[in-house]
């Protein structure tokens, strides 16, 4: 499948050197080994080289405000020219470093002039009460759409509101674009999970209670099987992890994709209440869509050191 990257996935906040973002990579990495191509069009890559290209700038002025520092302190050191080593970084060559196929697609003049005549109407999918880059947006939109009709379907990652909102959804159902806002929501779609350590946490609180949720009737293998997890939020209480809501998908018996918005309650080590709601199997409604259990199931999980790291960084910023 064609993943389609807009400029706001790409963007980075630092001068790109040596490779892309670590969470970036992964998901490269896991499309790679899926045979999925990554596409980024043009007008995403111009806008991403100008982000960089900013960054060199300032980069490079850092350099020689270092060199005058040390030159105020007579300091002896070999001069570089800020030229020779601060660039703007080759992004195709980066993605593919990762051994993803990458496409650039450039505009075609329909796309161009479809994308004029929806900015000066103000048609879908751009929304009259919001202010945004309307040609950009349009364009990249349109690109989405052409590759999505031409090879049966894409996917677009973009947090920009014209290619999420309702105005354009049902355009893109028709043709099989879908368009998610994150990575995060790339991988639970293109069933590229690379299990990140919230996942792993929902995924053992869930392990721990298969048997229930099989006794009550899901549709699910007799043997744990592997449980995708999506847009999962944690709180925490007074003795530590209180609640977790996420969605969840799993394969069921029969080699269906079963999917639910879940509610996991916690006291203590001891997990009272699992609620699933709007379940689906196959994007068909199981039963009444609802689940209730109250497992009171003891667990343990060898967590990662986030909450010592999450102190120390507080301290730090206090201090």
């Amino acid at each position: 499948m064609d993943v389609i990257l807009n400029s706001d996935i790409l963007h980075d906040k630092r001068l790109i050197t040596d490779d892309v973002s670590k969470r970036l990579r992964t998901f490269l990495q896991a499309c790679a080994e899926r045979n999925h191509v990554i596409v980024i069009p043009l007008t995403a890559l111009l806008e991403f080289n100008r982000q960089q290209s900013e960054l060199v700038s300032k980069t490079a002025a850092e350099v020689d405000r270092a060199y005058e520092l040390l030159d105020r302190f007579k300091i002896p050191y070999s001069r570089v020219d800020p030229s020779e080593v601060v660039k703007l970084p080759d992004l195709v060559s980066l993605i593919q470093k990762h051994k993803a196929k990458i496409v650039i697609e450039e505009p075609t003049l329909q796309d161009f002039q479809e994308a004029h005549r929806r900015a000066c109407l103000h048609e879908s999918p751009i929304s009259m009460a919001k202010q945004s880059d309307e040609m950009r947006d349009l364009i990249i939109w349109l690109i989405a759409l052409r590759l999505a009709k031409q090879n049966g379907g894409a996917l677009l990652i973009s947090r920009d509101d014209v290619h999420n909102n309702l105005l354009g959804r049902g355009e893109a159902e028709k043709i099989g674009l879908v368009c998610v806002k994150s990575v995060e929501d790339a991988e639970w779609y293109l069933d590229v999970d690379i299990g990140t350590p919230a996942s792993r946490l929902v995924e053992h609180l869930l392990t721990t209670i298969w048997g229930e949720l099989v006794s009550k009737g899901l549709p699910l293998t007799d043997e744990v099987s592997p449980i995708g997890v999506s847009r999962a939020s944690f709180d925490q209480g007074a003795h530590g992890l209180s609640s977790v809501i996420c969605s969840i998908k799993v394969k069921t018996r029969d080699k269906k994709t079963l999917k639910a918005n879940t509610e996991i309650h916690i006291n203590g080590n001891v997990t009272d209440e699992v609620r699933l709601s709007d379940i689906k199997v196959d994007n068909e409604d199981w039963q009444d869509g609802f689940l209730l259990i109250r497992p009171s199931k003891v667990w343990s999980y060898e967590a990662d050191d986030y909450e010592e790291r999450l102190d120390a960084l507080l301290q730090i910023m206090e201090e």
